[in-house]
């Protein structure tokens, strides 16, 4: 069971600009390492950092694609 801190941030809590900005920089070819670094720099929780890249490649991944099945 994992305990949730009350300030912790999820990717569904960042502004819908740093949410494209997330998924933009792993769609180019960022690794989640990079991309929880640059997180962490700007102040988050390696705990808030991880589920924000986490909820970045859920969604990334549930992108439909035109033409596919």
């Amino acid at each position: 069971m994992t305990l949730k801190h009350p300030t912790d941030l999820e990717f569904g809590d960042l502004r819908t600009a740093d949410q494209e900005q997330v998924k933009s920089a792993l769609n180019r070819g960022a690794t989640r390492r990079e991309v929880m670094g640059w997180l962490m720099a700007s102040g988050a929780t390696i705990a808030a950092a991880g589920s924000i890249v986490t909820g970045a490649t859920e969604a990334i991944a549930a992108t439909p694609k035109q033409g596919g099945t």
